[in-house]
């Protein structure tokens, strides 16, 4: 499984738009929710969009789990 690392949702998710960065990467502002809340893996289009956005290794991004 992966999720977003709880780093990197404090320290770029914490204080800004979530519906704001969901419109800016094309996806819903539900899914950015269910992905902050680790409800719902990303899949591969999205993590390509999320990494392209913050300009980020997807190591400091994402974590994955077994």
């Amino acid at each position: 499984m992966i999720h977003l690392r709880e780093e990197f949702i404090k320290r770029y998710l914490q204080d800004v738009s979530i519906r704001q960065v969901a419109e800016d990467i094309g996806v819903s502002t539900s899914m950015m929710y269910l992905l902050i809340q680790k409800k719902r893996n990303p899949g591969n289009k999205v993590i390509s969009k999320i990494l392209h956005y913050y300009k980020l290794p997807f190591e400091e991004v994402f974590s994955t789990e077994s």
